[in-house]
Formats: structure tokens, sequence, C-alpha cells
């Protein structure tokens, strides 16, 4: 009797604890109205805007792969689960006054069993890890490890998907034994620069391309930093280096006058993007490394107010000091993109250049010291001679680009993120669309949660044609949008396929909605307004087809 009680009494604990952990738990998002993201199958879910904002329908609103919207205005989206698992909704909400926009992808969670695999695996995660580095919250990582006893040194790798000097260093160095070895003893951690968490760690070390690695000491005082793509055998002696400097940080090597500690202020401020600062700091120095670093920083300042006559006049400069430097073929690249620049006058240069580039090929540890790779010179060659406009000379730099990642690629059992992706580039640059093809479809399976790869897919779809198609896996990468360059790209290449696709009207409706969430304010200051003035461009080609359309009728 006492043990049928103690069973009864266990059914029923059992039964109203699985009742209470499959209830549907409130989710309250900004400028959403709170709604539940735990249902049972077949359920349903509405999402409402609070007052004062609405839902863009211009983007890919959407309640996750396999769900069901089944109805939606400005205001309110209700949303359709059939079946058990797990969805990822699309929702892109702004205010009224249409002042800024924001995005947002809450997982839903459907049925019992999907809600305790998802508890499950959570509670086997926190943090995951890939090769050695934690993934998660940065802050909370840096926290946890300020609360240690003995507190680790710290190596940042700041980090994208997307981005092909990343995947290297991943699939080159960070995956060998020499670097576990080396690794060790450290608090490794990995920020994923698309990720909501990562802008404060960004802005508080002012991280200004990607790759970019930091070294802390125990005390948290950043050693050093080292960017770019680099041999197992360079990384492995810059953090050799880092471990030997822990005692004297950069905060340490700023209240020092002696050379080496100057050059590391200096490079670390040029690295920064604190011009101004390495003026003040190598003015009155006469070493030929501080006064290089003197010129490079007055061209940076001039690129950045737009006054390209200084711009020009420091180039021209810099490669007349140092026509054999590693770099030079770089620089004359930003001198041909100066608007006013006559390319003709600078044969002499490109030769130089090419001439430089084949020695680096030659003498790759010489290029990887300065953190350029033999991936690096193969593409800045295309580029280069793309940039003169030599046609001739542009399909032998790209077929050569062909063979040497073709060649990198033939050993490797897995698909390459970054090496695959720019050999897929040079496939669709020489027409070579199929090629290029299959390596997109590779990509998105390997890769089913970035954005980026569905972007390359359709972009080779539509290059052949299958305008539908394309149409079909820019949307399914829609949901992996990132705030920044992604959107613009996402909305351009939709608006393209739309106009293809003879519906002009749509696409306008589209153009125009995306225009009007995009803060452009912040992005006509940098690299994104190039692709802006084509979103505007396209906007008029719409309108134009649209108001012969309505004329014709």
């Amino acid at each position: 009797m006492i043990l049928w009680m103690f069973r009864h009494f266990f059914f029923i604990q059992s039964f109203l604890s699985l009742a209470l952990f499959l209830r549907a738990s409130p989710l309250k998002l900004p400028h959403i109205e709170e709604f539940e993201n735990t249902i049972q199958p077949k359920g349903s879910i509405v999402f409402k805007s609070e007052s004062g904002h609405h839902f863009n329908q211009s983007s890919p609103l959407n309640c996750g792969e396999g769900a069901k919207m089944v109805d939606k205005d400005n205001i309110t989206l209700k949303c359709l689960y059939p079946k058990e698992g797990s969805y990822k909704a699309f929702l892109a909400i702004c205010d009224d006054s249409l002042k800024y926009c924001k995005i947002f992808q809450p997982e839903i969670i459907v049925g019992m069993k999907s809600l305790v695999q998802k508890k499950t695996a959570s509670n086997k995660t926190k943090p995951s890890e890939h090769y050695g580095f934690k993934i998660g919250n940065p802050e909370k990582l840096l926290e946890e490890n300020r609360k240690k006893s003995p507190k680790e040194s710290t190596l940042i790798d700041f980090f994208a998907l997307w981005c092909p000097p990343c995947n290297d260093l991943d699939e080159l160095v960070f995956s060998q034994k020499d670097f576990q070895k080396e690794s060790k003893n450290l608090n490794k951690i990995k920020v994923n620069v698309d990720e909501e968490d990562s802008w404060k760690i960004k802005e508080r070390f002012q991280i200004t391309g990607y790759p970019t690695l930091i070294y802390l000491n125990k005390n948290g005082d950043e050693v050093g930093r080292s960017w770019g793509t680099q041999s197992p055998e360079i990384f492995k002696t810059w953090l050799q280096k880092m471990k030997k400097l822990e005692s004297k940080p950069l905060s340490w090597a700023m209240q020092q006058s002696d050379e080496e500690s100057i050059q590391r202020v200096a490079e670390w401020n040029f690295d920064r993007a604190h011009y101004a600062e390495v003026k003040t700091l190598l003015g009155a120095r006469n070493e030929e490394w501080a006064k290089k670093l003197y010129l490079r920083s007055e061209i940076s300042i001039a690129a950045e107010t737009n006054e390209s006559s200084t711009q020009k006049e420091k180039l021209e400069k810099l490669l007349k000091l140092y026509p054999k430097d590693v770099n030079y073929a770089y620089w004359l690249l930003d001198l041909a993109h100066i608007e006013t620049i006559n390319k003709k006058n600078l044969e002499k240069e490109l030769s130089q250049a090419l001439q430089n580039i084949e020695f680096f090929l030659k003498n790759s540890p010489e290029a990887e010291k300065e953190n350029i790779s033999s991936q690096d010179l193969v593409i800045l060659k295309a580029d280069l001679v793309e940039a003169f406009e030599k046609k001739e000379e542009l399909l032998k730099a790209q077929q050569e680009a062909i063979e040497f990642f073709e060649k990198t690629l033939k050993s490797g059992k897995k698909v390459s993120r970054g090496r695959s992706h720019i050999l897929a580039y040079f496939y669709r640059e020489t027409g070579k669309v199929e090629e290029a093809k299959k390596i997109y479809e590779s990509l998105v399976q390997e890769n089913s949660q970035e954005f980026t790869f569905y972007y390359r897919y359709a972009n080779a779809l539509k290059t052949l044609k299958d305008f539908e198609a394309a149409l079909k896996w820019l949307d399914k990468g829609a949901p992996y949008l990132t705030q920044g360059n992604s959107q613009i790209q996402y909305a351009l290449l939709k608006g393209q396929i739309l106009k293809e696709l003879k519906r002009p009207d749509e696409g306008l409706q589209f153009v125009e909605g995306s225009l009007a969430t995009l803060n452009r304010a912040e992005w006509e200051r940098d690299r994104r307004n190039k692709l802006l003035q084509e979103l505007n461009s396209l906007k008029e080609e719409l309108l134009e087809i649209v108001r012969n359309s309505k004329q014709s009728k």
C-alpha cells in the first residue's frame, strides 16, 4: 500500500512537473508586446507591436521555416505552428516616425519533446567551445575569469563566419596541435561580431577589422593585438612574444620613452584608427619605421576627411620612398581608387607592384611577418590589374587564383568556409558559374544560419538567370540577416531579382521600404555608402518602369 501510494504520488508529481515545464513562458522583446514562446503543436502565437511602432511589411517577416503566417497587418502578426520542433521567427519592427528599425529572431519551442531537448542541450553547452575557445556572452566570460583563482591570461578572437581570413585562422592555426599546446593555459574567448552581445566589447577594444586577436594579461590589461591571416609559425611566435610581455602591458608601455615601447604604442594606436595620436607620438622621430607609420597615418586621416589631393600626394610619396615594401601593391591600389588619378601615369608603379607580389609569393615568410599571406597576395594581384583595367592580365591573374585555391583545397576533406568562398568568387568572375553554384550549395548546407552564403548562392543563381530559385534562396537566408552591410546587400539583390521577374511594383515597394528603414546617417560615413547609392539608383530605375507601365495602360 505504501509502495502504491509512493508510486501514485511520484506519478502525480511527475505529471505536475511536466505540465509546469510545458506551460508557455512569456517573452518580452523591445517594442513588441509580451507573448508566449513555448506552445503545443497546432498552437498559434500573436505578435503585436506596442503603441507608436509597426511591423515593417517590406522586410521578410516570417514565423520560422515550417510555420504558417495566417494573418498580418502593420500592428499584428499571427503564426500557426503545426508540428513539434524549434522555430526561428523573423520580426522587423520600426517606430512610426521611421527613425529606426530593429530586427528580432525569437526562438519558438513547440511541444514537450523539443522543450526537453532544448533545456538538456542548453545545460550541456553553456558556454560552448570551438578549438578550445569559449563561445558565449564575452563580458560574462571575462568576468568569470576575473573571479577565478588563479586568474588566466586571455586571448580574444573577434571573428565572423563570412570572413575568409577568420575561417583560415580556425582551419589552419587554431586546429593545430602546436597552437593547442601553446595556448593550453590561456582563457580563450571567441566573439562573433554579428551577435548583439558583441557591440559593447568591440567598442571597448575599438576593433576596426576582422579577424582581430587581443591578448590580455591576468589583470585584464591589453598586452598586444594581431590581425589578419597568419601561418601557424608566425602566430606561435606572436603568442610567445605576448607571454613574455605580460608584465609590460600597453598601459605600462605608454609611460616609457624607449624606442620599443613607443613603437608598440604607435602601432597599437594605428590598429585602433587613432591616427592623430600616432602623429603626435612620432612627429619628432627619425627611425624609418616611425617615418613610414607617420606617413600612413596622414594618408588615413586624409581618406577619412575626403581630402583626396592630400591622400594622393602622401600615397605617391610613400610609393617613392618604399618601392620594395610588402605593402607597396596595397598602397598603389589605394592610389588607383582615387577618382582624379590618371592610371596611365602609373604604369611604372604597377610594374614594380607586380614584381613585388611575385617576389613575396616566392618568399612568403617575409610577407607573413607583415600579416600578409600567399593567399592575400594572389587576391591582391587580381584586384590590382582589375583596378588598372588590364583585361588580359586580369583573366590570367584570376585563373592563377583559381589554380591556387583549387590546389590548397584539394587535400581538405571538409568544405573550407574561407577558401571555398574565395574560389567560388573567382569561378563567378571567370564565367564558371555552375562551379560556383556547387560551392555555395555546400556552404549553405554546412552553414545554414549564415546569411552571406545564401546571398552568394542567390547571386550565382541570378547570374544563371534562375530568378525564381535565386529569390527563394535569398529569402531563405533572410532570417539570418545581421545589422549592417548585409541588410543593404539583401535589399539590393532582392530588388534586382524582382525587376528581372517583371515585378517592378513589388520591387519598388520593397526597395522604398528598405531605404526608409536603413540608418543612412550612420552608414553614409563608411564603405556601405556605395551600396546605398546603388540601392537608390535601383529605386529610380523601378520607379521609371512603373511610370512607363502605367502610361502604356
